[in-house]
């Protein structure tokens, strides 16, 4: 298995609810801003660069599992896997840990988030495949043996509801 990416980020008041825990879409925020410093560390084309370029990553599914409580001045360590890699979409695994005590405590497993996303022009939403660049920087964290997603592959057709 390869080492993941990993990044950290400290738990301010704008994250808690009114229960004093991180309102579960911060959680989803904070994996999208561990993806963005992975691409932007990892790929030759910073996160940015790529949508100057014109290519956009919209979330096509979200999979996840929450275990343990994330408080106000925590840490959360978020470790970044890439479970899947398409012709136009890319599954990414981020597994959450909390660190207690203003981050001075041991990394306790938090949540697990798995989001699906494809590869787009911005213009109009046209598929795109991976870029080179992007898949080298997916492949250096990717699983040896990826885990079967719940309710079937990737799939980046659009919904006909």
């Amino acid at each position: 298995m390869t080492t993941p990416y990993a990044s950290t980020f400290p738990i301010r008041f704008n994250d808690i609810d009114a229960a004093g825990i991180v309102y579960f879409p911060r959680l989803l925020h904070f994996c999208h801003c561990a993806l963005e410093d992975f691409v932007t560390d990892r790929s030759a084309r910073s996160y940015r660069r790529y949508v100057t370029d014109g290519l956009v990553f919209p979330v096509i599914k979200i999979e996840g599992g929450f275990f343990r409580r994330v408080h106000y001045l925590d840490r959360l360590q978020v470790r970044v896997h890439c479970e899947e890699i398409r012709t136009h979409a890319f599954r990414m695994r981020y597994d959450l840990a909390v660190v207690p005590g203003e981050g001075g405590g041991v990394p306790q497993d938090s949540a697990r988030i798995v989001i699906a996303q494809a590869v787009t022009r911005v213009q109009d939403f046209t598929l795109e495949e991976v870029p080179a660049d992007l898949r080298t920087a997916l492949e250096s964290v990717a699983l040896a043996a990826p885990e079967p997603p719940s309710g079937g592959s990737l799939d980046t057709r659009r919904s006909r509801n």
